[in-house]
């Protein structure tokens, strides 16, 4: 997939056959206090086809500030549409200087793509939506949603600057 931010945007992507210097897993992020302290929150995120506007997936209330892995059940036919329309619904209740996203797309614990988005400045006390479009692959390079569905771990960590802000894991399920 190619990801394309509203503002500014990198996409990454890196070959599942190792030796790239973009993928990386962290594991030692900041604890739940000082996650709590930084008082960034997504409220929610949707995705939409982005040609019709029809509502795809909704992810309800959404914390990312959790250690266990969340699950997402998404339809398997967002695989194939051109284009997907991902909303993200966030407060932040402390100014974030440098609003960044990292999110590393994990097939089988392996890094198959990482999408690098920036943000910018977030006011303090200010409930912010950011929209970024999502290029699919194409029928003919998209990988079976079956083979897909479990096995897919999408890590998300956003960052004020270099600081982490919060850190999530996501499972796809595609149903």
């Amino acid at each position: 997939m190619t990801v394309e931010d509203d503002e500014k945007s990198e996409s990454i992507s890196s070959s599942s056959s190792g030796g790239n210097n973009y993928c990386y897993n962290i594991n030692d992020g900041v604890d739940e206090e000082e996650k709590n302290a930084r008082g960034f929150r997504i409220l929610s995120m949707n995705m939409k086809d982005e040609a019709s506007g029809e509502l795809l997936w909704d992810s309800g209330k959404w914390n990312v500030n959790v250690e266990e892995e969340l699950e997402a059940k998404i339809p398997r036919k967002i695989l194939k549409y051109e284009a997907i329309s991902r909303e993200i619904n966030f407060a932040s209740s402390r100014q974030i200087s440098h609003l960044k996203l990292v999110q590393t797309v994990l097939f089988k614990g392996m890094c198959i793509e990482e999408w690098k988005f920036d943000f910018g400045f977030v006011i303090r006390g200010s409930i912010n939506s950011w929209q970024q479009i999502i290029q699919g692959a194409g029928n003919s390079n998209m990988m079976n949603p079956d083979e897909l569905s479990g096995n897919v771990v999408i890590e998300t960590v956003f960052y004020d600057g270099n600081d982490i802000i919060s850190r999530s894991d996501v499972r796809l399920y595609y149903v």
